[in-house]
């Protein structure tokens, strides 16, 4: 919106300075709405007893602030009777167009009755203000987009733990069926020579109680028996295999047994 600033400075004191009836008089003087007319008041520069009145007249139509302007130029005195004031100095009066301004894209030079002024602060203020908010929202933005990355990289991270966590279990599930280790190994290896050992000497004990001698290749045998132990160990019948090749030397050389396939023979069995 155009705006003109005028600063006066009458002779008055402060503390009795009525700044409404200034301001009355002013806006009936430039033919603007009180409303329109921002006021602030100070303590002269100049005289002890002299008052700086500083007024903001805005309006729509620049045509009324350029009459304005010719108004409050006619004369100090002039200006001064119908404010009711005695006028120390000549009014400072200053006149910007901000719309022309923004419609050009460089700052306005007055019309004929108005000096050259550079553009209202107050454009430049909303123009830093706008910088300002399209910074923060590209930092927003940014910060959105780092969010969304952080929580896709926390995603492919859980998806890759979540993997290798079903891989372990279906390791271990299958350790568990078969559980083929060096540690297991070995123990098995162990419990079969413990078995085996505990066949022959059983076998030997029986043996002795019951008259039944070994053959020649009995030693042979036995550690042929122990070598078929040792190669077949995940067999569960490696401990039949040593009780008939630990047994054998003795059912072929006993007396009895040799009686006993006589008889099969003369019965016509075999």
């Amino acid at each position: 919106m155009p705006r003109l600033d005028v600063s006066f400075e009458f002779e008055a004191d402060l503390d009795t300075f009525d700044d409404a009836e200034v301001l009355s008089k002013l806006a009936g003087l430039v033919k603007v709405p009180k409303a329109n007319i921002t006021t602030k008041v100070r303590r002269g520069d100049g005289e002890p007893q002299s008052v700086c009145f500083d007024a903001e007249i805005r309006c729509p139509d620049p045509t009324t602030l350029e009459d304005a302007t010719q108004t409050l130029q006619s004369g100090m005195d002039r200006v001064g009777s119908a404010l009711g004031m005695t006028i120390l100095q000549k009014p400072r009066i200053t006149a910007t167009n901000p719309s022309v301004a923004v419609a050009m894209g460089r700052p306005v030079s007055a019309t004929r009755k108005m000096a050259f002024v550079d553009p209202p602060s107050s454009l430049s203020t909303a123009a830093e203000d706008n910088k300002a908010d399209q910074n923060k929202r590209a930092e927003m933005n940014q910060g959105l987009k780092g969010k969304k990355l952080l929580q896709k990289v926390k995603g492919i991270k859980m998806a890759e733990r979540l993997k290798v966590a079903s891989e372990q279990e279906k390791r271990r599930k299958k350790s568990d069926l078969i559980p083929f280790t060096r540690r297991y190994i070995m123990f098995r290896w162990t419990m079969a020579w413990f078995i085996n050992l505990s066949i022959f000497v059983t076998l030997w004990i029986i043996c002795l109680i019951y008259g039944v001698t070994f053959g020649p290749l009995s030693f042979q045998q036995v550690m042929l028996a122990w070598f078929f132990a040792l190669g077949q160990t995940w067999l569960i019948v490696e401990p039949t295999q040593v009780g008939v090749l630990t047994l054998l030397p003795g059912i072929m050389t006993n007396t009895y047994v040799v009686r006993f396939r006589q008889f099969l023979n003369d019965s016509g069995l075999v």
